[in-house]
């Protein structure tokens, strides 16, 4: 039996409709017997749903005399049918809204209004929701709602969650609109969230998580924009969350993780976004598909494996900044099944230059990607893992010179740089082949010293302080022009080879002997430049 404070409303509530409406319906007295009670029902749903108007929702919910007799557990109505429009537009309630197992024929407009929580369980909307404006310090509940229309909460302010879990949005224009919308709690879309148009979160303010974990999003072109939003803590599009069109958090500030982890995307957009979390790129479904754009974006930690790297071509991290880099062997079935993470390992330079080199041409050749990953090595006291990308940079960079020349002393440098025993590549063939062209030409190589060279001539024996020619030494010699051994400067081809007809041949030797001297000196600058360069912060 019910208290007698109650039985009273019940009546009350009954005659006030009476007088406004004539003889109420069955439903409707439900309506009023429940409201006016502290009953909490959680009824099951039924195939019968009897109709009712929205002016009927209406009048109760904003009439001041109705409103003194409905318990603060708020206006209640469990399956029925709204046959007309439920404008509230306005409207300040004292008292909650709860739906549960109701059909909306028409609109339901909550614009501007004030009201302290809301609720829609199981509900259908052939119309949407209307709720640009809205004024709740509580929690916003839409779950297992279906809707054909646009649900809108564009610049609403939300005390609570924003709870869309199970929910099924089928518009095919704007799904969910919530532009400048302020929500203190949660926003979740999970729990086998569908969606077929756009879900917009521009320019909000989100001050718990963003949890879109198992959504499906079908839009084409946009499936998800949250520019310019704050979001206070993590955004979870993982767990089998898939997205067919793109996702956009350009200039947005996320201040835990962005999770990714066991997700289908096709187009993600951090452009300039600021993530003081992890960006979790790890067991991607299809990868191959995805793209990812980071342009700009300062990231905490950025976490990957290779298995989930996009196609190349489909990576963007010029300008991009992150504290800390950590890779990930690839997921096993075991890991997925258990949300376990696998094992980290340590960062390898090879890979990491092959995932910079995924971006494209025009970005690929961005110093500061580059330089950026290099300091992260250098600042992991890997020395050569630096030194090693630096290399790499200066390489590519060679590579895309369109004059031939500077294309070729720049990847000659970077070689060098890598490399510096490199240079002997150019150096001992032709220590070689200038000790061959002496030792063949000795005897057309006479001493410098007169008195020797007399006794050359002669064939006779010449001081014994005089050095012996070497072919080896004295090619060593004139190749690297800054070491002197003594043999150089006494000995040189013989000038009487042009008065015998054999001029060629001493010219030969003459300018053989010049070419090596301007080798020697160039390999010296090379050498130079490039280990001043390797060692060179």
């Amino acid at each position: 039996m019910a208290p007698l404070i109650e039985t009273l409303r019940f009546e009350s509530l009954k005659n006030l409709a009476s007088e406004r409406f004539g003889p109420i319906t069955s439903p409707e007295e439900e309506i009023l017997r429940l409201s006016a009670t502290t009953e909490m029902a959680y009824p099951d749903e039924l195939q019968e749903r009897p109709e009712i108007t929205g002016e009927f929702l209406r009048w109760l919910a904003t009439d001041s005399e109705a409103a003194a007799h409905i318990d603060p557990l708020g206006l209640r109505v469990n399956n029925c049918t709204i046959i007309s429009a439920l404008n509230l537009t306005g409207s300040k309630l004292p008292f909650r809204l709860l739906f549960q197992h109701c059909n909306f024929q028409s609109e339901v407009n909550l614009r501007s209004a004030v009201l302290p929580e809301l609720f829609f369980y199981n509900c259908t909307t052939e119309q949407g929701i209307s709720a640009d404006g809205l004024d709740s310090p509580g929690r916003i509940f839409l779950r297992n709602l279906r809707s054909a229309g646009e649900i809108s909460f564009v610049g609403a302010q939300v005390g609570g969650q924003l709870d869309c879990s199970g929910t099924s949005l089928t518009a095919e224009g704007e799904a969910l609109s919530a532009d400048g919308a302020h929500i203190s709690g949660d926003v979740l879309l999970r729990e086998g969230f569908s969606s077929k148009g756009p879900i917009r979160f521009r320019g909000a303010q989100i001050g718990g998580d963003l949890d879109c974990s198992g959504a499906s999003l079908t839009a084409e072109g946009e499936a998800l924009s949250a520019d310019g939003a704050k979001i206070s803590g993590n955004v979870f599009l993982s767990e089998g969350f898939s997205a067919k069109g793109a996702i956009r958090f350009n200039s947005t500030q996320i201040g835990g993780h962005l999770d990714c982890s066991q997700a289908a995307i096709r187009y993600l957009s951090c452009e300039f976004a600021h993530l003081d979390g992890s960006l979790i790129w790890r067991a991607l479904v299809e990868p191959d598909q995805s793209y990812l754009n980071l342009l700009g974006a300062t990231i905490g930690t950025l976490e990957d494996d290779t298995a989930s790297w996009p196609a190349p071509g489909q990576l963007v991290i010029k300008g991009c900044e992150y504290r800390n880099l950590t890779h990930h062997e690839p997921s096993t079935e075991e890991h997925l099944k258990t949300r376990r993470l696998a094992t980290q390992r340590q960062l390898d330079v090879r890979e990491r230059i092959q995932w910079l080199m995924l971006q494209r041409d025009e970005n690929r050749r961005d110093p500061h990607a580059w330089m950026w990953l290099a300091k992260l090595f250098k600042e992991k006291d890997d020395i050569a893992g630096y030194r090693r990308i630096i290399c790499e940079y200066r390489s590519l960079k060679a590579r895309a010179s369109k004059n031939p020349f500077r294309r070729k002393l720049g990847l000659l440098l970077a070689e060098i740089e890598r490399n510096p025993w490199t240079i002997f590549i150019v150096f001992l063939p032709l220590l070689l082949l200038g000790t061959a062209i002496f030792w063949s030409s000795a005897h057309h190589m006479p001493p410098t010293n007169s008195d020797a060279s007399r006794a050359w001539a002669s064939g006779t024996a010449y001081p014994a302080a005089y050095p012996r020619f070497n072919p080896l030494v004295y090619t060593l010699e004139n190749e690297l022009p800054l070491i002197k051994f003594g043999m150089d400067d006494k000995w040189a081809p013989d000038p009487n080879l042009s008065t015998q007809g054999r001029s060629g041949l001493y010219w030969f030797l003459v300018c053989f002997r010049w070419f090596l001297i301007a080798a020697g000196w160039v390999q010296g600058i090379l050498l130079t430049v490039g280990i001043n360069r390797r060692f060179r912060d």
